[in-house]
């Protein structure tokens, strides 16, 4: 058996009350917006349990979460101070208050509950306000030189090296979608 939809008590007493106006449950599933099956389930536990109180909506199933809100607010905090945090880490830092919490669940609190995905910091240029002034010295006192003087030019490409650490691999946490974000 899936998931039901839970409705409010507000819902419930509209459905009650449609029954003691002896609607059908089509009509009152037609009137409410409620699901056929839903309105039928309800109609059937209110005449079962008596005319005179609407019953009370069932309890969710399933296990108890883990982590309260209070604890979600210190793991937001952590992250936008820090981005490129681990789930790991996160467990370190706070071991009374995610002892009983693998890093699996810390992972997906952080992405469904808090909204952060994880990502990889986009590979750009950096240009300093230096390179940018020598580039605009080089283009004005280059711009009337003729075709000739330029196929006199060599140029050549640049390229970086690093032999330790791999900056594309680091993963950062952002809640929003601006790639380009210098933190």
């Amino acid at each position: 058996m899936g998931l039901r939809k839970l409705i409010s008590k507000a819902q419930i007493s509209v459905i009650c009350a449609l029954v003691r106006k002896n609607k059908s449950n089509q009509e009152i599933a037609a009137n409410t917006g409620i699901a056929l099956r839903t309105v039928q389930r309800w109609t059937k536990i209110y005449r079962e349990g008596g005319r005179d109180a609407s019953p009370p909506p069932h309890k969710p199933k399933g296990r108890k979460r883990s982590v309260s809100q209070r604890t979600l607010n210190i793991i937001r905090r952590q992250l936008e101070a820090n981005p490129r945090i681990h789930s790991k880490e996160l467990r370190a830092r706070n071991p009374a208050l995610l002892a009983e919490v693998s890093e699996r669940s810390v992972r997906r609190y952080v992405k469904c509950d808090l909204g952060y995905r994880s990502c990889h910091a986009v590979s750009k240029a950096r240009l300093t306000p230096g390179h940018l002034n020598s580039r605009l010295t080089f283009v004005s006192q280059h711009k009337d030189w003729d075709l000739d003087k330029w196929r006199r030019v060599l140029w050549s490409d640049e390229a970086s090296f690093q032999v330790t650490d791999n900056q594309r691999n680091r993963v950062y946490h952002r809640p929003s979608s601006n790639h380009y974000d210098p933190h």
